[in-house]
């Protein structure tokens, strides 16, 4: 979890710089670029319990209720439940594929390059949900693995922009 920390906390920080150095920040790419980068921010602060890993300062009311029994959102009974595992699934099939076939001009959306980080990701998060709903024996849960390689490639991503910035030609 701390190398997915300092992957999505680098990713919004490069992010932000993309967005920053854009000729045109009116346009829907450098939208993107702003709201993959306070999501990257987001998440980074989520995996460190929003710094209650860090601090040892925790919220009791979010604490008490949550699965892991530390102060971030996602552990949320009824979010971990219900949405976490679908959203991260639509995250990874926009990625892996819907968004470089669909917009292949949009910096801001990973390229096809990038694409297995994430369609692999779906792949086990889809199969894992199959099996607790099906009669078949349950696999392990080795999500961790796969969350790492989603924040591997979103950083992978945002890393390549970045370098194309830093030499002054943004695709």
């Amino acid at each position: 979890e701390w190398l997915q920390f300092t992957e999505y906390l680098i990713s919004s920080v490069f992010g932000i710089f993309i967005y920053l150095k854009s000729k045109n920040k009116n346009t829907i790419n450098s939208f993107i670029w702003l709201i993959l980068s306070a999501f990257c921010f987001f998440v980074a602060a989520e995996e460190i319990s929003w710094g209650e890993r860090i601090t040892g300062f925790s919220l009791n009311s979010l604490t008490e209720i949550s699965i892991q029994s530390e102060t971030n959102l996602h552990n949320l009974p009824f979010f971990h439940d219900f949405f976490l595992d679908p959203i991260l699934i639509a995250i990874c099939i926009l990625f892996g594929w819907i968004g470089w076939r669909k917009w292949p001009d949009f910096n801001s959306i990973p390229n096809k390059k990038l694409s297995l980080f994430f369609l692999i990701t779906a792949l086990y998060i889809f199969y894992y949900e199959i099996s607790w709903a099906s009669t078949v024996e349950h696999i392990r849960n080795d999500l961790e693995i796969y969350e790492f390689l989603l924040s591997t490639g979103i950083f992978l991503h945002f890393w390549n922009n970045f370098k194309l910035f830093i030499k002054g030609n943004p695709r």
